[in-house]
């Protein structure tokens, strides 16, 4: 018995199966479909940890290092909403307030992953002062 593929006519939704494309059926996602949702699968993923990454003392465990104002200043063990772990560093400025941090995401099988916030301007040099300007956190 001969055997022959039909190419699958041009306009119609494909999906491939176990490496063999052919034709989708109604309801079933095709090839663009699957790429378009893991697309926005990761940029949700990203957003969520850039959201973590702007609120690192909140996260943290293991061994707490604090500031002598008592805010959090380092977390040896960062537990990031996905699974991962991390480290969590901040940087003081010269009246004891944070000005900076970093945060890592590191995951098993993945490429490691720092956000970084720059240093933050506050109002004046006293302790109390408000932050008036708040850098976008990078990410390397």
């Amino acid at each position: 018995m001969p055997s022959w593929t039909t190419p699958i006519p041009s306009g119609i939704r494909q999906t491939t199966v176990n490496g063999t494309a052919r034709a989708a059926t109604a309801g079933e996602p095709a090839d663009d479909d699957n790429k378009l949702i893991a697309a926005v699968t990761e940029l949700r993923t990203f957003d969520l940890l850039l959201a973590q990454a702007s609120a690192p003392d909140v996260y943290g465990a293991g061994t707490i290092t604090t500031s002598p104002a008592g805010d959090r200043v380092g977390a040896s063990v960062y537990r990031w909403a996905d699974g991962a772990t991390g480290v969590y560093t901040a940087t003081l400025d010269s009246v004891g307030r944070i000005s900076s941090y970093t945060v890592t995401h590191v995951k098993t099988g993945q490429t490691s992953t720092t956000y970084t916030q720059p240093a933050v301007t506050y109002a004046d040099a006293t302790a109390g002062a408000v932050v008036t300007t708040v850098p976008p956190i990078t990410v390397a």
